[in-house]
Protein backbone atom coordinates (compact mmCIF):
# COMPACT_ATOMS: atom_id res chain seq x y z
CA UNK A 1 0.00 0.00 0.00
CA UNK A 2 3.02 2.48 0.97
CA UNK A 3 4.46 1.67 -2.07
CA UNK A 4 1.81 2.42 -4.27
CA UNK A 5 1.08 5.89 -2.59
CA UNK A 6 4.94 6.67 -3.91
CA UNK A 7 4.22 5.03 -6.99
CA UNK A 8 1.17 8.20 -6.74
CA UNK A 9 2.99 10.73 -5.56
CA UNK A 10 5.96 10.19 -8.26
CA UNK A 11 3.46 10.14 -11.22
CA UNK A 12 2.24 13.38 -9.95
CA UNK A 13 5.18 14.76 -9.62
CA UNK A 14 6.55 13.90 -12.89
CA UNK A 15 3.04 15.08 -14.33
CA UNK A 16 4.06 18.30 -12.68
CA UNK A 17 7.06 18.68 -14.50
CA UNK A 18 5.26 17.53 -17.64
CA UNK A 19 3.13 20.83 -17.56
CA UNK A 20 5.37 22.90 -16.30
CA UNK A 21 7.14 22.34 -19.75
CA UNK A 22 4.45 21.65 -21.61
CA UNK A 23 3.35 25.50 -20.58
CA UNK A 24 6.65 26.55 -21.15
CA UNK A 25 6.35 25.18 -24.60
CA UNK A 26 3.31 26.76 -25.41
CA UNK A 27 4.44 30.13 -24.47
CA UNK A 28 7.38 29.62 -26.60
CA UNK A 29 4.90 28.80 -29.86
CA UNK A 30 2.31 32.04 -28.96
CA UNK A 31 5.68 34.48 -29.41
CA UNK A 32 5.46 36.50 -31.84
CA UNK A 33 9.08 35.68 -33.46
CA UNK A 34 8.42 38.45 -36.00
CA UNK A 35 7.46 41.25 -33.95
CA UNK A 36 11.26 40.02 -31.57
CA UNK A 37 12.87 40.00 -34.95
CA UNK A 38 11.20 43.53 -35.94
CA UNK A 39 12.44 44.65 -32.46
CA UNK A 40 15.89 43.47 -32.72
CA UNK A 41 15.86 45.90 -36.40
CA UNK A 42 14.95 48.46 -34.80
CA UNK A 43 17.53 48.31 -31.98
CA UNK A 44 20.18 47.67 -34.69
CA UNK A 45 18.89 50.49 -36.35
CA UNK A 46 19.66 52.95 -33.31
CA UNK A 47 22.99 51.30 -32.57
CA UNK A 48 24.01 48.84 -35.32
CA UNK A 49 25.40 45.64 -35.40
CA UNK A 50 27.03 46.09 -32.22
CA UNK A 51 26.92 42.69 -31.33
CA UNK A 52 29.02 40.97 -34.10
CA UNK A 53 32.90 41.25 -34.65
CA UNK A 54 34.40 43.31 -36.79
CA UNK A 55 34.39 43.95 -40.06
CA UNK A 56 31.04 43.09 -39.49
CA UNK A 57 30.32 45.52 -36.97
CA UNK A 58 27.82 48.36 -38.79
CA UNK A 59 27.38 52.15 -37.05
CA UNK A 60 24.31 52.70 -36.26
CA UNK A 61 22.78 55.97 -36.30
CA UNK A 62 23.08 57.48 -32.96
CA UNK A 63 27.15 57.28 -33.57
CA UNK A 64 28.82 60.50 -32.22
CA UNK A 65 25.59 61.91 -31.93
CA UNK A 66 27.05 64.98 -29.54
CA UNK A 67 29.92 66.27 -32.29
CA UNK A 68 29.77 69.51 -33.22
CA UNK A 69 28.43 69.91 -37.08
CA UNK A 70 31.60 69.33 -39.10
CA UNK A 71 31.40 66.05 -40.95
CA UNK A 72 30.06 64.97 -44.70
CA UNK A 73 27.63 67.19 -45.53
CA UNK A 74 27.95 69.43 -42.78
CA UNK A 75 26.69 72.76 -44.84
CA UNK A 76 23.45 70.86 -44.72
CA UNK A 77 23.47 70.37 -40.83
CA UNK A 78 23.94 73.85 -39.94
CA UNK A 79 21.95 75.37 -42.81
CA UNK A 80 19.17 74.44 -40.12
CA UNK A 81 20.95 74.67 -37.28
CA UNK A 82 21.18 78.20 -38.18
CA UNK A 83 17.36 78.78 -38.96
CA UNK A 84 16.48 77.02 -35.52
CA UNK A 85 19.38 79.20 -33.25
CA UNK A 86 18.10 82.37 -34.96
CA UNK A 87 14.66 81.65 -34.26
CA UNK A 88 15.76 80.85 -30.84
CA UNK A 89 17.98 83.69 -29.91
CA UNK A 90 15.70 86.36 -32.58
CA UNK A 91 11.59 84.51 -32.42
CA UNK A 92 11.07 84.75 -35.84
CA UNK A 93 9.54 81.83 -36.47
CA UNK A 94 7.98 81.98 -40.17
CA UNK A 95 11.65 83.07 -41.65
CA UNK A 96 14.88 81.69 -42.29
CA UNK A 97 17.86 83.51 -41.48
CA UNK A 98 20.75 82.24 -41.58
CA UNK A 99 24.77 83.19 -40.22
CA UNK A 100 26.17 82.84 -43.60
CA UNK A 101 24.33 85.79 -45.31
CA UNK A 102 26.78 88.40 -43.42
CA UNK A 103 27.03 90.81 -46.07
CA UNK A 104 23.40 91.26 -46.34
CA UNK A 105 22.15 94.62 -43.96
CA UNK A 106 19.10 93.61 -43.24
CA UNK A 107 18.41 89.93 -41.21
CA UNK A 108 20.13 87.76 -43.93
CA UNK A 109 16.96 85.60 -44.89
CA UNK A 110 17.62 82.31 -46.98
CA UNK A 111 14.29 81.82 -49.25
CA UNK A 112 14.93 79.51 -51.66
CA UNK A 113 13.04 76.64 -50.85
CA UNK A 114 8.82 76.44 -50.58
CA UNK A 115 8.57 74.49 -47.42
CA UNK A 116 7.75 75.40 -43.99
CA UNK A 117 10.61 75.57 -41.74
CA UNK A 118 9.04 72.45 -40.12
CA UNK A 119 12.96 70.90 -39.43
CA UNK A 120 13.52 74.37 -37.21
CA UNK A 121 10.58 74.55 -35.39
CA UNK A 122 11.20 71.09 -34.18
CA UNK A 123 15.42 71.49 -33.40
CA UNK A 124 13.73 74.41 -30.94
CA UNK A 125 11.04 72.64 -29.18
CA UNK A 126 13.66 69.79 -28.03
CA UNK A 127 15.99 72.89 -27.46
CA UNK A 128 13.13 73.80 -24.95
CA UNK A 129 13.82 70.73 -22.57
CA UNK A 130 17.50 70.28 -23.49
CA UNK A 131 19.36 73.60 -24.39
CA UNK A 132 20.97 74.19 -27.48
CA UNK A 133 22.53 70.84 -28.31
CA UNK A 134 23.66 68.64 -30.94
CA UNK A 135 22.52 65.48 -29.46
CA UNK A 136 18.30 66.70 -29.36
CA UNK A 137 18.52 67.87 -32.56
CA UNK A 138 20.16 64.91 -34.04
CA UNK A 139 17.53 62.64 -32.13
CA UNK A 140 14.83 64.04 -33.73
CA UNK A 141 16.12 62.58 -37.34
CA UNK A 142 17.02 59.66 -35.65
CA UNK A 143 13.81 58.66 -34.32
CA UNK A 144 12.00 59.28 -37.50
CA UNK A 145 15.02 57.19 -39.64
CA UNK A 146 14.11 54.29 -37.28
CA UNK A 147 10.15 54.96 -37.42
CA UNK A 148 10.74 54.07 -41.11
CA UNK A 149 11.36 50.63 -40.08
CA UNK A 150 8.47 49.03 -38.99
CA UNK A 151 6.24 50.78 -41.49
CA UNK A 152 8.23 50.19 -44.28
CA UNK A 153 8.33 46.31 -43.19
CA UNK A 154 4.15 46.75 -43.02
CA UNK A 155 4.45 48.15 -46.21
CA UNK A 156 6.23 45.57 -48.15
CA UNK A 157 4.08 42.71 -46.25
CA UNK A 158 0.56 44.55 -47.33
CA UNK A 159 2.29 43.94 -51.11
CA UNK A 160 3.35 40.61 -50.33
CA UNK A 161 0.27 38.95 -48.67
CA UNK A 162 1.83 38.41 -45.39
CA UNK A 163 5.67 37.27 -46.73
CA UNK A 164 7.56 37.97 -43.40
CA UNK A 165 10.78 36.32 -45.14
CA UNK A 166 10.72 39.72 -47.47
CA UNK A 167 9.43 42.18 -45.38
CA UNK A 168 11.72 41.77 -42.26
CA UNK A 169 15.23 41.12 -44.80
CA UNK A 170 13.90 44.45 -46.52
CA UNK A 171 13.38 46.21 -42.86
CA UNK A 172 17.07 44.90 -41.68
CA UNK A 173 18.80 46.05 -45.02
CA UNK A 174 16.95 49.24 -43.97
CA UNK A 175 18.23 49.22 -41.08
CA UNK A 176 22.15 49.35 -41.88
CA UNK A 177 21.92 51.14 -45.16
CA UNK A 178 24.59 53.65 -45.38
CA UNK A 179 23.06 56.42 -47.20
CA UNK A 180 19.65 55.41 -44.75
CA UNK A 181 22.29 55.24 -41.80
CA UNK A 182 24.04 58.28 -42.37
CA UNK A 183 21.05 60.75 -43.53
CA UNK A 184 19.34 58.95 -40.76
CA UNK A 185 20.81 61.62 -38.56
CA UNK A 186 21.86 64.02 -40.16
CA UNK A 187 20.28 67.47 -39.63
CA UNK A 188 18.20 67.45 -42.55
CA UNK A 189 14.77 67.38 -43.97
CA UNK A 190 14.70 63.59 -45.51
CA UNK A 191 14.81 61.11 -42.94
CA UNK A 192 11.36 62.76 -42.17
CA UNK A 193 10.30 63.24 -45.44
CA UNK A 194 11.47 59.87 -46.13
CA UNK A 195 9.25 58.31 -43.10
CA UNK A 196 5.76 59.92 -43.98
CA UNK A 197 6.34 58.65 -47.50
CA UNK A 198 6.28 54.85 -46.39
CA UNK A 199 3.62 56.05 -43.92
CA UNK A 200 2.04 57.27 -46.93
CA UNK A 201 2.17 54.49 -49.08
CA UNK A 202 1.43 51.76 -46.37
CA UNK A 203 -1.97 53.26 -46.07
CA UNK A 204 -2.75 53.63 -49.66
CA UNK A 205 -1.76 49.92 -49.98
CA UNK A 206 -4.15 49.76 -47.11
CA UNK A 207 -7.09 51.56 -49.02
CA UNK A 208 -6.25 49.23 -52.20
CA UNK A 209 -7.65 46.33 -50.06
CA UNK A 210 -9.99 47.49 -48.47
CA UNK A 211 -11.37 50.84 -49.45
CA UNK A 212 -11.70 51.89 -46.50
CA UNK A 213 -12.26 56.11 -46.12
CA UNK A 214 -10.06 56.47 -43.61
CA UNK A 215 -7.21 54.99 -45.00
CA UNK A 216 -6.96 56.77 -48.01
CA UNK A 217 -7.19 59.90 -45.45
CA UNK A 218 -4.24 58.77 -43.21
CA UNK A 219 -2.56 58.34 -46.74
CA UNK A 220 -2.99 61.57 -48.14
CA UNK A 221 -1.95 63.22 -44.68
CA UNK A 222 1.12 61.53 -44.73
CA UNK A 223 2.01 62.78 -47.93
CA UNK A 224 1.20 66.22 -47.65
CA UNK A 225 3.59 66.41 -44.53
CA UNK A 226 6.03 64.11 -46.74
CA UNK A 227 5.87 67.47 -48.97
CA UNK A 228 5.85 70.23 -46.30
CA UNK A 229 9.10 68.31 -45.47
CA UNK A 230 10.46 68.12 -49.13
CA UNK A 231 8.48 68.04 -52.26
CA UNK A 232 10.31 66.29 -54.17
CA UNK A 233 9.72 62.69 -52.47
CA UNK A 234 6.22 62.72 -53.65
CA UNK A 235 8.23 61.27 -56.84
CA UNK A 236 7.73 58.19 -54.43
CA UNK A 237 3.77 58.20 -55.65
CA UNK A 238 4.91 57.35 -59.13
CA UNK A 239 4.71 53.90 -58.31
CA UNK A 240 1.00 54.03 -56.85
CA UNK A 241 -0.30 54.66 -60.22
CA UNK A 242 1.19 50.66 -61.15
CA UNK A 243 -0.55 49.44 -58.45
CA UNK A 244 -3.83 51.55 -58.53
CA UNK A 245 -7.06 49.32 -58.54
CA UNK A 246 -8.64 51.13 -61.94
CA UNK A 247 -10.36 47.15 -62.59
CA UNK A 248 -12.04 48.11 -58.89
CA UNK A 249 -12.68 51.50 -59.47
CA UNK A 250 -14.06 51.12 -62.65
CA UNK A 251 -16.70 48.57 -61.34
CA UNK A 252 -17.65 50.71 -58.70
CA UNK A 253 -19.31 53.11 -61.32
CA UNK A 254 -21.23 49.93 -63.07
CA UNK A 255 -24.82 50.17 -62.76
CA UNK A 256 -25.41 46.40 -63.77
CA UNK A 257 -26.39 43.60 -61.38
CA UNK A 258 -26.59 46.30 -58.22
CA UNK A 259 -29.28 47.94 -56.25
CA UNK A 260 -29.82 51.77 -57.00
CA UNK A 261 -29.56 52.78 -53.60
CA UNK A 262 -26.13 50.45 -52.92
CA UNK A 263 -24.78 51.76 -56.41
CA UNK A 264 -25.27 55.29 -55.82
CA UNK A 265 -23.71 54.92 -52.24
CA UNK A 266 -20.70 52.93 -53.18
CA UNK A 267 -19.97 55.65 -56.06
CA UNK A 268 -20.68 58.40 -53.38
CA UNK A 269 -18.46 57.37 -51.17
CA UNK A 270 -15.42 56.68 -53.82
CA UNK A 271 -15.74 60.20 -54.94
CA UNK A 272 -16.07 61.49 -51.33
CA UNK A 273 -12.68 59.56 -51.08
CA UNK A 274 -10.82 61.26 -53.85
CA UNK A 275 -11.64 64.64 -53.16
CA UNK A 276 -10.80 63.92 -49.32
CA UNK A 277 -7.48 63.01 -50.36
CA UNK A 278 -6.92 65.46 -52.67
CA UNK A 279 -8.13 68.21 -49.79
CA UNK A 280 -5.14 66.62 -47.73
CA UNK A 281 -2.66 68.19 -49.73
CA UNK A 282 -4.28 71.83 -48.93
CA UNK A 283 -2.15 72.93 -46.06
CA UNK A 284 1.10 72.88 -48.79
CA UNK A 285 -0.54 74.70 -51.47
CA UNK A 286 -1.87 77.41 -48.91
CA UNK A 287 1.58 77.57 -47.49
CA UNK A 288 2.96 77.65 -50.80
CA UNK A 289 0.98 80.25 -52.36
CA UNK A 290 -0.43 82.45 -49.64
CA UNK A 291 1.87 82.54 -46.82
CA UNK A 292 4.96 82.16 -48.00
CA UNK A 293 4.22 84.72 -51.00
CA UNK A 294 3.85 87.01 -48.51
CA UNK A 295 7.27 86.53 -46.39
CA UNK A 296 9.37 85.94 -49.54
CA UNK A 297 11.53 88.79 -49.85
CA UNK A 298 12.95 87.28 -53.50
CA UNK A 299 11.36 87.77 -57.11
CA UNK A 300 9.73 85.21 -57.10
CA UNK A 301 9.32 81.69 -54.56
CA UNK A 302 11.07 79.58 -57.05
CA UNK A 303 13.37 82.41 -58.24
CA UNK A 304 16.86 79.91 -56.45
CA UNK A 305 15.87 76.60 -57.69
CA UNK A 306 13.63 77.25 -61.34
CA UNK A 307 16.68 78.29 -63.24
CA UNK A 308 18.46 74.80 -62.46
CA UNK A 309 15.94 72.89 -64.10
CA UNK A 310 16.66 71.51 -67.71
CA UNK A 311 14.33 68.52 -68.06
CA UNK A 312 16.51 66.80 -71.22
CA UNK A 313 20.11 67.36 -69.77
CA UNK A 314 19.82 64.23 -67.93
CA UNK A 315 19.72 62.38 -71.63
CA UNK A 316 22.86 64.26 -73.22
CA UNK A 317 26.25 62.22 -73.33
CA UNK A 318 28.35 65.63 -72.17
CA UNK A 319 26.16 65.72 -69.01
CA UNK A 320 27.16 61.67 -67.94
CA UNK A 321 30.31 62.39 -69.60
CA UNK A 322 31.00 65.34 -67.19
CA UNK A 323 29.24 63.97 -64.18
CA UNK A 324 29.02 59.46 -63.93
CA UNK A 325 32.11 59.53 -61.95
CA UNK A 326 30.76 62.10 -59.04
CA UNK A 327 27.11 60.01 -59.42
CA UNK A 328 28.52 56.44 -59.16
CA UNK A 329 31.11 57.29 -56.48
CA UNK A 330 27.50 58.02 -54.39
CA UNK A 331 25.94 55.49 -55.19
CA UNK A 332 29.01 53.13 -53.91
CA UNK A 333 28.82 55.07 -50.88
CA UNK A 334 25.20 55.18 -50.38
CA UNK A 335 24.38 51.20 -51.02
CA UNK A 336 27.74 49.19 -50.85
CA UNK A 337 26.74 45.70 -52.47
CA UNK A 338 23.22 46.27 -51.83
CA UNK A 339 22.85 48.29 -55.25
CA UNK A 340 23.70 45.40 -56.83
CA UNK A 341 21.63 42.99 -55.04
CA UNK A 342 19.07 45.54 -55.90
CA UNK A 343 19.82 45.50 -59.70
CA UNK A 344 19.54 41.37 -59.46
CA UNK A 345 16.22 41.94 -57.57
CA UNK A 346 14.41 44.15 -59.87
CA UNK A 347 15.72 41.22 -63.13
CA UNK A 348 14.15 38.66 -60.80
CA UNK A 349 10.47 41.04 -60.20
CA UNK A 350 10.65 41.95 -63.83
CA UNK A 351 10.03 37.80 -64.59
CA UNK A 352 6.43 38.05 -62.30
CA UNK A 353 5.64 41.18 -63.41
CA UNK A 354 1.80 41.09 -62.45
CA UNK A 355 2.40 40.87 -58.86
CA UNK A 356 1.63 43.88 -56.94
CA UNK A 357 5.12 43.99 -55.22
CA UNK A 358 6.90 43.77 -58.63
CA UNK A 359 4.66 46.41 -60.50
CA UNK A 360 5.23 48.71 -57.35
CA UNK A 361 9.56 48.33 -57.89
CA UNK A 362 9.04 49.05 -61.27
CA UNK A 363 6.84 51.92 -61.42
CA UNK A 364 9.73 53.18 -58.65
CA UNK A 365 12.10 52.43 -61.00
CA UNK A 366 10.24 54.73 -63.84
CA UNK A 367 9.84 57.17 -61.33
CA UNK A 368 13.80 57.51 -61.29
CA UNK A 369 13.43 58.83 -64.89
CA UNK A 370 10.87 62.11 -64.23
CA UNK A 371 13.19 62.54 -61.07
CA UNK A 372 16.59 63.04 -63.20
CA UNK A 373 15.16 65.25 -65.92
CA UNK A 374 13.66 67.61 -62.71
CA UNK A 375 16.48 67.49 -60.75
CA UNK A 376 19.67 66.57 -62.97
CA UNK A 377 21.76 69.92 -61.22
CA UNK A 378 21.01 68.17 -57.72
CA UNK A 379 22.13 64.28 -57.99
CA UNK A 380 25.20 65.46 -59.45
CA UNK A 381 25.77 67.20 -56.58
CA UNK A 382 24.67 65.48 -53.24
CA UNK A 383 24.63 62.37 -52.59
CA UNK A 384 21.55 62.64 -50.24
CA UNK A 385 18.78 63.44 -53.19
CA UNK A 386 19.54 59.28 -53.96
CA UNK A 387 17.09 59.65 -50.32
CA UNK A 388 13.37 58.81 -52.04
CA UNK A 389 14.47 55.77 -53.52
CA UNK A 390 15.75 54.04 -50.36
CA UNK A 391 12.70 51.62 -50.53
CA UNK A 392 13.28 50.51 -53.40
CA UNK A 393 17.02 49.61 -53.05
CA UNK A 394 16.02 47.65 -49.92
CA UNK A 395 12.64 45.80 -51.33
CA UNK A 396 14.66 45.14 -54.44
CA UNK A 397 17.15 43.40 -52.63
CA UNK A 398 14.79 41.64 -49.98
CA UNK A 399 13.25 40.14 -53.05
CA UNK A 400 16.66 39.25 -54.56
CA UNK A 401 17.94 37.21 -51.20
CA UNK A 402 14.58 35.96 -50.73
CA UNK A 403 13.93 34.27 -54.89
CA UNK A 404 17.35 32.67 -53.98
CA UNK A 405 16.01 31.06 -51.07
CA UNK A 406 12.98 30.08 -52.96
CA UNK A 407 15.03 28.44 -55.34
CA UNK A 408 17.33 26.80 -52.96
CA UNK A 409 14.26 24.80 -51.28
CA UNK A 410 13.30 24.03 -54.48
CA UNK A 411 16.85 22.53 -54.97
CA UNK A 412 17.23 20.46 -51.75
CA UNK A 413 14.18 19.49 -49.81
CA UNK A 414 14.48 20.22 -46.19
CA UNK A 415 12.40 22.50 -43.78
CA UNK A 416 13.51 26.21 -43.46
CA UNK A 417 16.71 25.76 -46.18
CA UNK A 418 15.19 28.89 -47.84
CA UNK A 419 16.63 30.98 -45.14
CA UNK A 420 20.15 29.85 -46.03
CA UNK A 421 19.82 32.33 -48.58
CA UNK A 422 19.96 35.00 -45.49
CA UNK A 423 23.64 34.27 -45.25
CA UNK A 424 23.97 36.80 -48.43
CA UNK A 425 23.63 39.27 -45.42
CA UNK A 426 27.12 38.54 -43.77
CA UNK A 427 29.01 39.33 -46.80
CA UNK A 428 27.12 42.43 -47.01
CA UNK A 429 28.19 43.56 -43.38
CA UNK A 430 31.46 44.49 -44.65
CA UNK A 431 30.43 46.27 -47.76
CA UNK A 432 27.64 48.46 -45.58
CA UNK A 433 30.29 49.29 -42.70
CA UNK A 434 33.00 50.64 -45.16
CA UNK A 435 30.93 52.82 -47.14
CA UNK A 436 29.08 54.33 -43.85
CA UNK A 437 32.23 54.83 -42.65
CA UNK A 438 33.52 57.08 -44.96
CA UNK A 439 30.88 58.99 -44.02
CA UNK A 440 31.18 58.85 -40.83
CA UNK A 441 35.00 59.87 -41.33
CA UNK A 442 34.50 62.89 -43.55
CA UNK A 443 35.53 65.33 -40.78
CA UNK A 444 36.47 68.87 -41.36
CA UNK A 445 39.17 69.00 -38.18
CA UNK A 446 39.12 71.96 -36.30
CA UNK A 447 35.94 73.91 -37.82
CA UNK A 448 34.55 73.58 -34.40
CA UNK A 449 37.73 74.74 -33.20
CA UNK A 450 38.34 77.80 -34.95
CA UNK A 451 34.70 78.74 -34.29
CA UNK A 452 34.70 78.39 -30.53
CA UNK A 453 38.14 81.30 -30.37
CA UNK A 454 36.55 83.35 -32.55
CA UNK A 455 33.28 83.40 -30.79
CA UNK A 456 35.87 84.09 -28.17
CA UNK A 457 37.52 86.74 -29.93
CA UNK A 458 34.63 88.56 -31.12
CA UNK A 459 31.66 90.51 -30.25
CA UNK A 460 28.19 89.13 -31.03
CA UNK A 461 27.64 92.35 -33.77
CA UNK A 462 30.77 91.67 -34.84
CA UNK A 463 31.27 89.31 -38.61
CA UNK A 464 33.85 87.91 -39.75
CA UNK A 465 34.88 86.63 -43.91
CA UNK A 466 35.50 83.07 -44.73
CA UNK A 467 37.83 81.39 -47.30
CA UNK A 468 37.39 77.85 -48.26
CA UNK A 469 34.89 75.31 -49.70
CA UNK A 470 30.91 74.86 -49.30
CA UNK A 471 31.71 72.98 -45.93
CA UNK A 472 33.69 75.66 -44.83
CA UNK A 473 30.39 77.89 -43.73
CA UNK A 474 29.65 75.21 -40.88
CA UNK A 475 32.38 77.47 -39.23
CA UNK A 476 29.40 80.12 -39.12
CA UNK A 477 27.16 78.60 -36.98
CA UNK A 478 29.38 77.30 -35.23
CA UNK A 479 30.86 80.30 -33.35
CA UNK A 480 27.42 82.02 -33.54
CA UNK A 481 28.76 84.80 -35.92
CA UNK A 482 27.30 86.00 -39.13
CA UNK A 483 29.77 85.80 -41.97
CA UNK A 484 30.40 85.69 -46.09
CA UNK A 485 32.48 84.88 -48.92
CA UNK A 486 34.55 87.91 -49.89
CA UNK A 487 35.42 88.26 -53.39
CA UNK A 488 37.00 91.45 -53.76
CA UNK A 489 38.94 94.42 -51.87
CA UNK A 490 35.95 97.08 -52.45
CA UNK A 491 33.59 94.70 -50.60
CA UNK A 492 35.51 93.41 -47.56
CA UNK A 493 36.35 97.59 -47.03
CA UNK A 494 32.39 98.01 -47.49
CA UNK A 495 32.47 94.58 -44.80
CA UNK A 496 34.70 96.33 -42.93
CA UNK A 497 33.10 100.02 -42.59
CA UNK A 498 29.16 99.39 -42.35
CA UNK A 499 28.93 95.27 -41.11
CA UNK A 500 32.06 95.05 -38.44
CA UNK A 501 33.57 92.84 -40.44
CA UNK A 502 36.74 92.42 -38.29
CA UNK A 503 38.18 88.54 -38.49
CA UNK A 504 38.95 86.29 -41.31
CA UNK A 505 39.02 82.58 -41.58
CA UNK A 506 40.85 80.93 -43.81
CA UNK A 507 40.25 77.19 -44.36
CA UNK A 508 43.32 76.39 -45.98
CA UNK A 509 42.54 71.82 -46.25
CA UNK A 510 39.11 73.73 -48.03
CA UNK A 511 41.30 75.53 -50.44
CA UNK A 512 41.26 78.39 -48.57
CA UNK A 513 44.58 80.06 -48.97
CA UNK A 514 44.30 78.84 -52.45
CA UNK A 515 41.58 80.66 -53.31
CA UNK A 516 43.01 83.42 -51.76
CA UNK A 517 46.17 83.46 -53.93
CA UNK A 518 43.81 83.38 -57.06
CA UNK A 519 42.92 87.19 -55.82
CA UNK A 520 45.74 89.04 -55.62
CA UNK A 521 44.90 92.21 -54.75
CA UNK A 522 42.81 90.39 -52.12
CA UNK A 523 45.99 88.58 -50.47
CA UNK A 524 47.59 92.08 -50.44
CA UNK A 525 45.37 93.99 -48.79
CA UNK A 526 44.38 90.87 -45.98
CA UNK A 527 48.11 90.54 -45.32
CA UNK A 528 48.64 93.95 -45.02
CA UNK A 529 45.90 94.92 -42.58
CA UNK A 530 45.22 91.66 -40.43
CA UNK A 531 47.51 89.63 -38.40
CA UNK A 532 47.17 85.60 -37.70
CA UNK A 533 45.83 85.20 -33.97
CA UNK A 534 44.93 81.29 -34.58
CA UNK A 535 46.89 78.25 -36.59
CA UNK A 536 44.96 74.77 -36.62
CA UNK A 537 46.90 71.89 -36.99
CA UNK A 538 46.76 67.92 -37.20
CA UNK A 539 49.51 65.42 -36.97
CA UNK A 540 50.61 64.35 -40.64
CA UNK A 541 53.71 61.90 -40.65
CA UNK A 542 56.34 62.91 -38.27
CA UNK A 543 55.03 66.48 -38.86
CA UNK A 544 51.80 68.71 -38.69
CA UNK A 545 49.23 69.82 -41.79
CA UNK A 546 48.14 73.19 -41.32
CA UNK A 547 44.06 73.42 -41.39
CA UNK A 548 43.19 76.94 -41.67
CA UNK A 549 44.17 79.99 -40.02
CA UNK A 550 42.60 83.12 -38.04
CA UNK A 551 43.44 86.01 -38.93
CA UNK A 552 41.90 89.91 -37.23
CA UNK A 553 42.27 93.41 -38.22
CA UNK A 554 44.90 95.41 -37.38
CA UNK A 555 48.71 94.11 -38.42
CA UNK A 556 50.20 92.67 -40.81
CA UNK A 557 50.96 88.67 -42.17
CA UNK A 558 53.00 86.39 -44.40
CA UNK A 559 50.13 83.82 -44.88
CA UNK A 560 51.65 82.08 -48.08
CA UNK A 561 55.26 81.64 -45.67
CA UNK A 562 54.65 81.63 -41.85
CA UNK A 563 57.78 81.61 -40.85
CA UNK A 564 57.73 85.11 -41.25
CA UNK A 565 54.76 85.31 -38.40
CA UNK A 566 56.22 85.89 -34.87
CA UNK A 567 52.98 83.72 -34.24
CA UNK A 568 55.00 79.96 -35.95
CA UNK A 569 57.49 80.54 -32.83
CA UNK A 570 55.09 79.26 -30.42
CA UNK A 571 54.58 76.21 -29.04
CA UNK A 572 51.47 74.08 -30.35
CA UNK A 573 48.98 73.20 -27.97
CA UNK A 574 46.43 70.14 -27.77
CA UNK A 575 43.11 71.61 -28.39
CA UNK A 576 40.70 68.61 -28.98
CA UNK A 577 41.02 64.85 -29.83
CA UNK A 578 38.38 63.90 -32.50
CA UNK A 579 37.11 60.27 -32.50
CA UNK A 580 36.72 58.42 -35.66
CA UNK A 581 36.03 54.91 -36.54
CA UNK A 582 39.91 54.54 -37.41
CA UNK A 583 41.14 55.89 -34.31
CA UNK A 584 41.60 59.07 -32.08
CA UNK A 585 42.86 62.02 -33.96
CA UNK A 586 44.84 65.13 -31.95
CA UNK A 587 44.14 68.30 -32.53
CA UNK A 588 46.52 70.91 -32.00
CA UNK A 589 46.59 74.89 -32.61
CA UNK A 590 49.19 77.97 -32.03
CA UNK A 591 47.49 81.03 -30.16
CA UNK A 592 48.49 84.66 -30.61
Amino acid sequence: MKHKQKSEEKNRENKKSDDGFTLDAEFIKKIKWSYVILAVIILIGFYGTFFLPSPLKTPGRVYNIDVPSIGYHNMKENEYLSQALNQWNYGDYFRRRMHIFGLDSGPGYFEEYPQPPLLPWMIISVWTMTGVQFWSARLIIILFSVATIPFLYLLVKKMTKDNEYIALTAAFIYSILPLAVFFGRNIQPEAPALFFLVLGLYFYVKWIDDFKTKNIIFSGIALMMCALFKPTFLIGMIPMLFIFPFSEIFSKFKKEGKDEKEFVLERKKLILQIVFFAACFLPYFMWNWITAAFLNTKETLFAGTSSRIDLFRIFTYTYWAEYWPIIDAYMRDNYGIFLWLALIGLAFMLMKYKTKLSRFCIGYTIALIPYGMILADYINQHSYYQMPFVPLICICSAYCIFTIGTFIKQLIKIKHIQYIALIILLFALPSATASTNVQYDTIFFGIDVGANYIKSHTAPYERFFIEGGSQTFGVCYNADRRCAEISNVADLKMAEQQLNFTTGFIHVSGGGLYNLNQKPEMLDYVQNNYRIIQIGLIPQGNGTYMQYIIVQKGGTSDLNNLTNNNIVKKQPLLAKTYTTTYGSIPFYTING
